[in-house]
């Protein structure tokens, strides 16, 4: 399926949460729902105005960013400051924000629309995001050796593979058995809230962000062929942020990937399936350089 086509068919629809992926492509009527329901005085409305729920706020920012980062930008400005956030554990504006503030960070931070000074808070959900960004990174590994040796010696938690997108690594070449090690080595994760069972930690390609060179031949072709079985051998893998954290790796090295997955997703969607969930795998899909968080 042609990636113009698959945005055609994403903008087909706004009931629901087809709304995000309406929002992703452009729609313009869902686009303006979306921004109404992340603006500060939605916030303030609480549960009973436009934003509706804190899920929907994630995913809301998500879509926008999809479609255009700077929109999330302008709109944090109508926000209050994480600084100034109320103490009150049952304030709906608060948690709407606290929402707003960590789903937002990674965008506002690639639009120069945040300092650390901005993110200061008690709030781990925001505290934990800002460091992503402006913390300290410890320990971190500098070959693939040590990269390998710290997946096998304990788990790593999804904010410290996030940190390590600012650490030199020196990988070299990466063949087939080098990858397979990489995906397989040690205990599985429990950081991710896996509904599939699957025997590779798909996750943790992550690292190779903005590394896919390093791939060799063998490996990419490994990689693709491994992806496209595990999704039709059982579609819920598709929801899976893992999953969607490979499939970005795969398609540097083997675009013509896209046009099969998007055929597949469009044909899940046209069956019934979850718009919500399988909204991040359509915006890796659509090839805009949005990235998995």
């Amino acid at each position: 399926m042609e990636t113009s086509d698959f945005r055609a068919f994403l903008a087909s629809r706004d009931d629901g949460y087809w709304e995000l992926l309406a929002t992703a492509v452009g729609a313009e009527s869902s686009v303006r729902k979306t921004v109404r329901g992340l603006t500060g005085s939605a916030f303030a409305s609480g549960c009973n105005g436009p934003a509706v729920r804190f899920s929907l706020v994630e995913r809301r920012i998500d879509a926008l960013a999809v479609y255009q980062p700077r929109l999330v930008a302008e709109l944090s400005a109508s926000w209050t400051k994480p600084v100034s956030l109320s103490d009150d554990d049952m304030d709906q504006e608060r948690d709407f924000l606290i929402a707003a503030w960590a789903s937002a960070t990674r965008y506002l931070v690639a639009e120069h629309a945040v300092t650390v000074q901005d993110l200061r808070s008690e709030v781990p959900a925001i505290r934990d995001e800002a460091n992503v960004y402006f913390g300290a990174v410890q320990d971190a590994p500098s070959t693939w050796d040590e990269l390998v040796r710290l997946f096998a010696q304990h788990e790593v938690r999804h904010q410290e593979l996030r940190a390590l997108d600012r650490v030199q690594l020196d990988l070299g070449p990466i063949n087939h058995a080098m990858l397979e090690e990489l995906l397989s080595v040690g205990a599985q994760s429990v950081s991710w809230r896996r509904r599939v069972p699957t025997s590779l930690e798909f996750h943790r390609l992550r690292v190779l962000r903005g590394r896919e060179g390093d791939l060799t031949l063998d490996a990419s072709q490994f990689l693709c062929d491994r992806l496209w079985q595990e999704a039709t051998s059982d579609q819920e893998l598709l929801t899976e942020s893992s999953f969607c954290v490979a499939v970005e790796v795969a398609l540097v090295v083997a675009p013509d990937l896209r046009a099969r997955l998007t055929k597949l997703v469009a044909d899940t969607l046209s069956s019934n399936g979850n718009p919500e969930d399988l909204s991040y795998l359509s915006y890796v899909l659509l090839g805009s350089g949005w990235k998995m968080p």
